[in-house]
C-alpha cells in the first residue's frame, strides 16, 4: 500500500481566509447587535465557515485542510483572548466543556466551508 503525500498547504490562502472569517464574523456581530439581537456565536460559525471557504477557493486544492487551518488560526485567536470567546458557564467544568465544543463546532465550520470551495469549479486564475 503506497502512501500519499501531504498536500502542500497555501499559507497566504490560510492567512486571507482567517482575515475574512474574523470580519465577517465581526461585521455580522454588528449587524446583530443594530438589530438588537444576540447571534455573536452563529455569526462566529458563518465567518469561520465563510473564512474556510475563501481559503478552500485561494488554494484550489485540500480545501478541507486550507479550511481546518483557518478555523485553527481562529482557535488559537479566541484562546489567546485576542477574540471574544461567546457564551462562558457558571462554573469551571461547563466553561471547559463549552470552550471544547465550540472549538469543535468552529473546526467543523471551517472543515466544511473549505470543503465546498473545492466542491465546485475551480477558480480562474491569470
Amino acid at each position: 500500500m503506497s502512501e500519499r503525500a501531504m498536500p502542500e498547504i497555501d499559507w497566504i490562502a490560510v492567512a486571507i481566509g482567517a482575515v475574512a472569517a474574523v470580519v465577517i464574523a465581526v461585521a455580522l456581530v454588528n449587524v446583530a447587535a443594530a438589530a438588537k439581537a444576540d447571534l455573536s456565536a452563529i455569526a462566529g460559525i458563518v465567518g469561520v465557515s465563510a473564512g474556510g471557504y475563501v481559503a478552500g477557493r485561494r488554494a484550489g486544492r485540500a480545501g478541507a485542510l486550507h479550511g481546518t487551518l483557518v478555523a485553527a488560526a481562529v482557535v488559537v485567536l479566541l484562546g489567546l483572548g485576542v477574540l471574544p470567546q461567546p457564551g462562558t458557564a457558571s462554573n469551571v467544568v461547563a466553561d471547559t466543556a463549552l470552550t471544547v465544543l465550540s472549538d469543535v463546532v468552529v473546526l467543523a465550520a471551517g472543515t466544511i466551508g473549505g470543503w465546498v470551495a473545492t466542491r465546485e469549479a475551480p477558480l480562474m486564475r491569470g
